[in-house]
């Protein structure tokens, strides 16, 4: 007898969107909010990646009927306008946790889920097994950086889409496209730190604590900050990661978004963009399947979140429909270029240890 996740299943392939998402480049869009989910539907994405809290850390999956609430409707809103949705499971959950993981994986594919997404290899075999016929993502989150890693979570999960960290330099995102068995996605705009399987390195050594496990990779216990003169000085755990202009304003400080000193300068060490000739290499990229390529919402605002979705999704309309003459537009450096900074942030941080 089929279970209930593979009775969806079948109705799911049925009724699946035909949008752009075979297409040789996509655009993936990051949402965690149904807001969001209508943003991305509206700037033509072809795959929208939910996260939903309750999924990586808020409830821990006890309130079910919330979270399926929240989660039916953002795939019914996606659905709507066409685009393809997938969830993610962005959390580390422990032992006692993966029943209900399980559990959460079926509902999700019963609400018509087109994909999954995660990174711990316990809860990438749990879906695997709990969601035959699901198409599995794997998150930047698992930090995958060559081909042998890339091979094994198709071999072993039948991942179809694999998600590639920003650090990697250009050179090897060519090696890694040139032969990879499944779909690649790469950061168009936002950053992530020094990170292993979702556990920031950075965030974990000065506070203790991370998203994925506690909420908040900088949790409001260990922030302080106070005004000295015309100056906002912010500390996390007592380490100064932020020394800003009162005049000038910034969302909760984060370790990666501070500025540190290297002998006798100081730089943005960790919180790096995706540089723009991302956008210039677009006509180079090739890979035997399809490219995503990921924008996450940024602290700019709603406006220009929405001018570097409009920037994304016009570069790769002009490079699908004419690679050769393919040439980056002054208005679209421009979105990148003011894109906003990665929610969290720190602005104009002068800080160190």
């Amino acid at each position: 007898m089929l279970s209930l996740a593979q009775r969806m299943l079948t109705t799911l392939q049925r009724r699946r969107p035909t949008n752009g998402a075979g297409a040789r480049l996509q655009l993936a869009v990051a949402a965690t909010s149904l807001g969001e989910v209508r943003q991305a539907v509206a700037a033509g994405a072809d795959w929208i990646n939910y996260t939903q809290r309750s999924l990586c850390f808020d409830r821990r999956l006890r309130d079910s009927d919330a979270w399926t609430r929240e989660c039916r409707e953002a795939i019914a809103i996606a659905h709507r306008g066409g685009r393809r949705i997938a969830v993610a499971f962005a959390a580390r959950y422990g032992t006692p946790e993966l029943p209900r993981v399980a559990r959460a994986a079926a509902l999700l594919a019963e609400a018509g889920a087109d994909a999954l997404i995660a990174s711990d290899l316990g809860t990438l075999d749990l879906i695997r097994n709990e969601c035959p016929g699901l198409a599995l993502h794997v998150s930047p989150q698992a930090s995958t950086t060559n081909r042998e890693a890339v091979a094994l979570y198709a071999g072993e999960f039948g991942a179809t889409r694999v998600a590639i960290p920003t650090s990697l330099p250009a050179p090897r995102l060519r090696h890694l496209l040139a032969a990879s068995p499944v779909e690649l996605e790469l950061f168009a705009h936002g950053s992530y730190g020094a990170m292993l399987e979702g556990q920031c390195a950075l965030s974990s050594w000065i506070t203790g604590a991370s998203v994925g496990r506690d909420g908040a990779c900088s949790p409001a216990r260990v922030i302080r900050e106070h005004r000295s003169g015309r100056t906002v000085i912010s500390r996390l755990n007592g380490v100064l990661i932020d020394a800003r202009p009162a005049d000038v304003s910034a969302s909760l400080p984060a370790a990666c978004r501070g500025r540190y000193r290297v002998g006798r300068g100081s730089a943005y060490l960790f919180g790096i963009h995706r540089p723009e000739n991302l956008l210039e290499a677009l006509p180079t990229l090739e890979s035997p399947k399809p490219i995503a390529f990921r924008v996450v919402p940024t602290a700019g605002g709603p406006e220009r979140h929405r001018a570097l979705l409009r920037a994304w999704r016009e570069a790769l309309d002009a490079c699908i429909e004419d690679p050769a003459r393919f040439a980056v537009r002054d208005e679209w450096r421009h979105a990148l270029a003011h894109g906003g900074e990665l929610l969290p942030c720190s602005a104009s941080t002068t800080g160190h240890r």
